[in-house]
């Protein structure tokens, strides 16, 4: 299961998705999405952002490269009487013409795609003049980020040649630069996690359900599998703003990114971006 799309459908990402579901509602409203509009949720993974977006009476369109993920956050809007469209779409190359969506929404989800220079022309290109492109983003420095960096240290160096990491989405004058031509607003937000149990059980949830602690751990010995869940034990343990004797309390850090699209002339944005190369 070595594909992106594979990736994502080890363990149980919905599991994972619940414990952050108040940053989809706070990108959501950030954004103003309101009825009527159109708006499109990238990377929507089982639909953190999609369904409170839906729930204002938008029009909603949600991507993402993992069906698995897709078929789960259908089930969730059926049960909530929420009209969504899920759509298979990599963010990287979006399915749908210049202008199309008032609103372009992505929490913690087109961070990930590979390329993202292309992600970033997509999420403005779908994006109406005058439109809004919102993001969550973890930050390389707040709990989230120091979470993957521990994963980082059980996987093979990075190719020299590769691109930023994700988290460099987490940086305001990356994301600006990525955004170049839009207006871009940032803003550091805390999010509480909705999990109260003690970090062994923080780091057993994860390495259940999370598909990069999944896929790190196979590939490792019981010598440094046993060493992983010793790093992820020591940072939750060291995350945990609780009162001695629990409940628990983590806070992970991202970067709200408000974007508003210019106004711009008639000529495809997508031809632009491809003339300058």
């Amino acid at each position: 299961m070595s594909t992106p799309e594979r990736f994502w459908a080890l363990g149980d990402y919905d599991r994972v998705a619940a414990l952050i579901a108040e940053m989809g509602r706070a990108v959501v409203a950030a954004a103003g999405v309101r009825a009527g509009q159109r708006v499109l949720d990238v990377g929507a993974g089982t639909g953190n952002a999609a369904l409170p977006a839906a729930a204002t009476g938008a029009e909603v369109t949600a991507t993402d490269i993992t069906p698995e993920l897709l078929a789960v956050g259908e089930r969730a809007a059926a049960a909530r009487g929420l009209a969504i469209t899920w759509r298979l779409a990599d963010a990287q190359d979006l399915p749908f013409e210049d202008g199309h969506f008032d609103v372009v929404l992505s929490t913690v989800g087109a961070m990930f795609a590979p390329d993202q220079r292309a992600t970033a022309r997509e999420l403005l290109r779908v994006c109406r003049p005058g439109g809004v492109v919102a993001l969550g983003n973890w930050t390389p420095d707040g709990a989230a980020g120091r979470f993957f960096q521990v994963l980082n240290r059980f996987l093979p160096a990075p190719d020299p040649d590769a691109g930023p990491p994700p988290t460099a989405w987490g940086i305001p004058e990356h994301v600006a630069e990525l955004l170049a031509g839009a207006d871009v607003r940032t803003e550091r937000r805390t999010l509480e996690v909705d999990f109260t149990g003690p970090p062994e059980q923080l780091r057993d949830y994860y390495r259940q359900h999370f598909a990069p602690v999944i896929a790190i751990r196979s590939g490792l010995d019981a010598d440094r599998a046993a060493q992983l869940d010793r790093d992820l034990l020591a940072l939750f343990t060291a995350e945990d703003a609780g009162p001695p004797g629990g409940p628990s309390r983590y806070r992970y850090e991202y970067l709200l990114v408000l974007a508003r699209v210019p106004v711009s002339p008639s000529r495809s944005r997508r031809d632009a971006a491809a003339a300058a190369g």
